[in-house]
């Protein structure tokens, strides 16, 4: 329905005021670097290469897919950095900050951890009480019909991929837009471009319950009574139920007033924090540097595997040290000797060794024997029984005295 309008209006060439807007975002398979797809990977299908997180946002109107790339050691793929990217797509696309547009429409997936949350709800209301959009409806698709038109995309951006090998992030770059420039712009995100949306949103909006917001489908900003209200619904033709975002007045801090509030909102983008880089652990920092880059990546391309900085090669020595201290409190458990007394000689108060404790419980724990060539007592039993005609057809009194002699010897019968 709002993918058609959406066409409508741009074959029509409608001003943004009085266009639908329709997008579909969506986080890819990540990529990786290096990637030896020209080779066949060896042991290096064992190690741990950069993973690269990319992130797409499509227009369904021109169906033309603006993609963010960007490593793990740059920035994560939570909330903030879905909300980040998108928000730069609003920018460079003239609709925040610009131009009020009609009605835009987000479709994702139910993911939780980057979709379906609260930072995406209160960043839609933002842009509507910040006066960028009329109206926004954030709709997810339901489960099992999650293949939107950013899966057809990435299966051609990585199509560039196949038969080569890449060792570095200009180069993956490169390989991702080789045959496909006329319908997709990637663009690699640098640090400054990651905002904490999350803790600036809830300074003005509260939270939904979960149940409120994993259990439906689509939700619309800007049809309620006021500007920081939605409707929530979990299908269409369901039941629409409102919810207004406005804090209480125990909510507020400091006791926003309604045009404190308004400077507040329209300035928000502005005074966001910049997320820190995570950077890459100690451990893999290294595995990087030393197994991939020195032994797997040619010379002219290691400068993109540097060598752990001094913290990180504090962590590793950190690392080994409690490694080497339970390995060695293990073995000296082992050589460490008990007062366990010594049952199967008779002789309690000999101390023996950790080690020939757990080979006499292993002994006791074997079996029984009846005779000395170690075969059990059960398998006796069945052969004396056997032998006696238990499974032969014999008068059940002649069965009966055998079965007595048997118990007799000190044998116990078993069926």
């Amino acid at each position: 329905m709002w993918i058609q309008e959406a066409r409508a209006d741009e074959e029509a060439n409608k001003p943004l005021p009085d266009r639908t807007v329709t997008l579909t975002m969506d986080m890819s398979q990540n990529g990786q670097i290096p990637s030896l797809a020209g080779d066949q990977c060896g042991d290096f299908y064992y190690l741990s290469p950069m993973t690269q997180f990319i992130f797409g946002v499509c227009n369904n109107a021109t169906r033309f897919m603006t993609t963010y790339i960007w490593g793990e050691g740059t920035a994560a793929r939570g909330a903030d950095n879905i909300v980040s990217c998108l928000y730069w797509y609003l920018v460079q696309n003239g609709i925040a900050g610009g131009t009020p547009v009609k009605r835009l429409v987000i479709i994702a997936d139910n993911c939780p951890g980057q979709n379906k949350n609260f930072c995406v709800l209160h960043f839609c209301a933002w842009l509507v009480e910040a006066g960028w959009a009329r109206e926004v409806v954030l709709h997810f698709l339901i489960k099992g019909h999650t293949k939107n038109e950013c899966d057809s995309k990435f299966n051609s951006l990585k199509a560039g991929t196949r038969g080569i090998n890449i060792f570095t992030e200009e180069g993956l770059d490169a390989a991702y837009t080789k045959d496909n420039k006329d319908s997709i712009d990637l663009k690699r995100v640098s640090g400054d471009k990651w905002k904490g949306w999350t803790a600036g949103l809830q300074t003005i909006y509260r939270k939904p319950t979960d149940q409120e917001t994993l259990a439906n489908h689509i939700f619309i900003f800007g049809a309620g009574s006021t500007k920081t209200s939605y409707t929530r619904q979990k299908y269409h033709g369901c039941d629409k139920i409102e919810f207004d975002l406005l804090p209480t007045s125990r909510m507020l801090i400091g006791g926003l007033a309604p045009n404190i509030r308004q400077k507040k909102v329209d300035k928000l983008h502005l005074n966001l924090e910049n997320l820190a880089p995570p950077g890459l652990s100690a451990l893999k920092a290294t595995d990087l540097h030393k197994k991939i880059g020195q032994e797997i990546v040619p010379q002219k391309f290691r400068y993109q595997y540097p060598a752990p900085s001094v913290e990180q090669q504090e962590k590793n020595e950190a690392r080994k040290e409690k490694k080497e201290q339970r390995k060695e409190g293990k073995e000296g458990g082992e050589k460490e000797e008990t007062g366990i007394a010594c049952r199967s000689t008779g002789r309690a108060n000999k101390t023996i060794t950790h080690q020939e404790s757990k080979k006499i419980n292993h002994q006791q724990s074997q079996p029984k024997t009846a005779r000395g060539d170690g075969t059990p007592v059960r398998t006796i039993k069945r052969s004396l029984l056997h032998w006696v005609g238990v499974r032969m057809s014999l008068p059940t009194q002649l069965l009966n005295v055998r079965k007595t002699w048997i118990q007799d010897i000190g044998l116990e019968v078993t069926k």
